[in-house]
């Protein structure tokens, strides 16, 4: 399977929550992976992390309901303000303080009826902001 793209935007100084429809699928004990990183394909560890958490705490959370009859899964993903802040600009990626973050993520779920999988991938940018 291709994954899709799905370029995300996180403001700083707030903190980042985005919730993705998945029609026709249960995710209901799906295990998500979910990292960003300065480029794809960087050794080391990730910039952020997520995995499976409880809705309302950094991380991924699902939430499954049936509509006319579809099951329908929607995944949030949550980033704390002090984990979108933390991620500054550097000068050794060529990055200037007051410029927007540009950043890689990739989204992986094991279940659904599919194995382990790629679903989504894209940018990352965290965007600047003025108040505090």
């Amino acid at each position: 399977m291709t994954p899709g793209t799905l370029n995300l935007t996180a403001y700083r100084n707030v903190p980042f929550l985005e919730a993705i429809r998945f029609v026709g699928l249960d995710f209901t004990s799906g295990t998500f992976a979910l990292q960003v990183r300065l480029l794809p394909g960087t050794a080391g560890s990730a910039l952020i992390g997520l995995t499976n958490q409880t809705a309302g705490t950094q991380g991924l959370s699902v939430a499954v309901t049936v509509e006319s009859s579809v099951n329908v899964s929607t995944l949030t993903i949550q980033i704390d303000e002090s984990t979108i802040d933390s991620l500054l600009p550097a000068s050794s990626n060529g990055q200037k303080a007051g410029t927007d973050v540009l950043l890689h993520y990739d989204l992986v779920i094991t279940g659904g009826g599919l194995g382990k999988t790629r679903w989504l991938e894209g940018t990352f940018t965290i965007a600047e902001g003025v108040t505090v």
